[in-house]
C-alpha cells in the first residue's frame, strides 16, 4: 500500500482526523461542495467521467443548509439512489466517487435528525477516488490541495463564497506527515 493509501486507511479507521469533522454546518457543507466541484481539486476535476455528476453534488450540497427540509430530503434521495445505480456500472475511481455521494446523502440524514457527523466516510470515499484516479504524487497534491481548503473553511466565521479555492489554493504540497493526528 502506498503512502497516501495509508494516509486514507488511517482516516477511515479512526487513527487520523479527516478534514470535516468538526466546524459549522454551513462551512462543512461548503466544503464538502467543493470536494465535489472544485475546478483545482475535487472529484469533477480529478475523477475521470465525474464531470458533471459532480458538479450537481456540489450545488446540492450548498444548498443543504438553506434549503426547506422536505425538498432537500427528496433531492438527496433521488441522487442517492442514481449514485447506488451509477457506482455499480463504473471503474473504480468514479465507484468511489458516487459511493462519497452514498455517504453524503447519510450525512444530510443525520444533520436534519439532529444526529452528529463528521463525514469521515464521504471524505475517505473521496480520497479513494482520487487515488484510484492519479498517481500517488498526484493523489497526494490533491488531497493536500482539499485538507488545505477544508482548515479556512473550519476557521472561517461567516459562510465562504463558493469561489473561496481561488484564494486559498498554492502550488504547494503537503505531506501525509503534515496532516493532523487524531489525539
Amino acid at each position: 500500500m502506498s503512502t497516501i493509501s495509508d494516509l486514507v486507511y488511517q482516516m477511515a479507521t479512526g487513527q487520523m482526523e479527516t478534514p470535516a469533522l468538526d466546524g459549522s454546518d454551513a462551512g462543512r457543507w461548503a466544503w464538502f461542495a467543493d470536494l465535489y466541484d472544485n475546478p483545482q481539486w475535487g472529484l469533477a476535476a480529478t475523477v475521470p467521467n465525474f464531470n458533471e455528476a459532480g458538479g450537481s453534488v456540489g450545488r446540492l450540497c450548498r444548498a443543504t443548509t438553506t434549503c426547506e427540509r422536505e425538498s432537500l430530503m427528496i433531492r438527496w434521495e433521488a441522487l442517492s439512489r442514481l449514485a447506488a445505480i451509477k457506482r455499480t456500472e463504473s471503474a473504480t475511481a468514479e465507484h468511489h466517487a458516487w459511493t462519497a455521494v452514498i455517504n453524503s446523502g447519510v450525512d444530510v440524514h443525520d444533520l436534519l435528525d439532529d444526529i452528529e457527523y463528521g463525514g469521515t466516510e464521504t471524505v475517505t470515499s473521496a480520497f479513494s477516488a482520487i487515488i484510484s484516479a492519479h498517481s500517488d504524487v498526484n493523489a497526494e497534491k490533491f488531497i493536500a490541495q482539499a485538507t488545505d481548503a477544508w482548515e479556512s473553511y473550519r476557521t472561517a466565521t461567516q459562510p465562504l463564497a463558493a469561489s473561496l479555492f481561488l484564494a486559498t489554493s498554492s502550488d504547494r504540497t503537503v505531506a501525509p506527515s503534515q496532516l493532523k493526528v487524531a489525539s
